[in-house]
């Protein structure tokens, strides 16, 4: 019975952690914290990656548009390139706070919404990138043993 339940809650983060990242696989997109060892203002911003890919070939993109909240709009001047990011935050004049959503669209079409959580909220790109997570994650997997 307690390996029904284990397996049940890994399932239940595993389909979450897709449906955070992974919705259709061609734009992965997260809040980040830019100071993660702040107390109050961790400055969030929101990050998304371009992996739109048409047979197997990296798609350059136009017309983008970020809505938040349903009424700002942000338009992105440029192209997309495939494989870079677009981050929206404090250097656009947006200030994120719990319970914001971003809604990423191409043209007329509608993509996918991100919501912001203080919580789920990843460190840095940078940080992550650098592999600070792996590491005290394993210093503590040793603590274990």
């Amino acid at each position: 019975m307690k390996k029904i339940v284990l397996i049940f809650i890994y399932l239940s983060i595993v389909l979450s952690v897709y449906a955070q990242f992974n919705v259709y696989a061609n734009f992965k997109g997260a809040f980040y914290h830019a100071d993660p060892e702040a107390w109050v203002d961790k400055e969030p911003y929101f990050a998304c990656q371009n992996l739109y890919t048409f047979y197997n070939m990296g798609q350059n993109l136009q017309n983008v548009s970020i809505v938040i909240n349903g009424t700002d709009v942000y338009s992105y001047p440029y192209i997309w390139e495939y494989g870079k990011y677009i981050t929206i935050g404090a250097e656009n004049g947006i200030h994120f706070s719990s319970g914001d959503e971003v809604t990423l669209r191409i043209g007329n079409q509608y993509i996918n919404t991100w919501t912001y959580r203080t919580k789920s909220a990843l460190p840095d790109i940078k940080l992550i990138g650098a592999g600070k997570i792996l590491k005290s994650v394993w210093k503590y997997i040793k603590r274990i043993r």
